[in-house]
């Protein structure tokens, strides 16, 4: 309660003092706590990003470098080995497996183009792209057999455009290096 010259008593400049230090205790915790809680956060997804960029370079870098193993290392009768190496001989033999697609479902390739061509590790390295026109399901069935097919590839990428008239196919078109042992 003021007095008669407008002056506030101890106890009402106590209260205000006291209602001043919680609202600057409560805007401090929601405002600046917040801030650093949301950094913290933010620099733990930012590192953990960081780790699994590296472990996709390591990996692609792999894949970039991946041969079969040699002979010396599995033995000369190797079946995985072997396999590798029919499959690998000679480009009529990577092109003759991808223009087959997977074998299950309707697929029309509609135009193999080489991008590139050069040696790495013993290998030549081709880089190819490859349009297709099929269904999605389809689509999906190639990649998965390319995956694991005996044929050293990696795909670089794949642009998928719907056909205006058609809901369920689709053209495509799919970015590989493939990689044929040199003789």
């Amino acid at each position: 309660m003021a007095t008669k010259k407008g002056k506030l008593t101890k106890s009402e400049n106590i209260l205000i003092c006291a209602v001043a230090v919680v609202g600057f205790a409560i805007f401090y915790k929601t405002v600046f706590l917040g801030s650093r809680r949301a950094a913290a956060e933010l620099g733990q997804k930012i590192a953990a990003e960081e780790t699994e960029l590296a472990k996709q370079k390591a990996r692609l870098a792999e894949l970039s470098g991946r041969k079969p193993a040699s002979p010396a290392t599995t033995g000369s009768g190797s079946v995985n080995y072997e396999r590798y190496l029919k499959a690998n001989t000679s480009f009529g033999d990577v092109i003759g497996t991808l223009a087959r697609g997977n074998g299950k479902s309707p697929f029309q390739v509609d135009k193999i183009k080489i991008e590139k061509q050069d040696q790495v590790n013993g290998y030549t390295r081709t880089a190819l792209s490859i349009d297709v026109e099929t269904s999605f399901l389809a689509l999906g069935g190639f990649l998965e057999a390319i995956e694991r097919s005996p044929l050293l590839t990696d795909i670089q990428g794949v642009e998928i455009s719907r056909m205006s008239d058609e809901l369920r196919k689709c053209t495509a078109r799919i970015r590989l290096n493939s990689y044929v042992v040199r003789n």
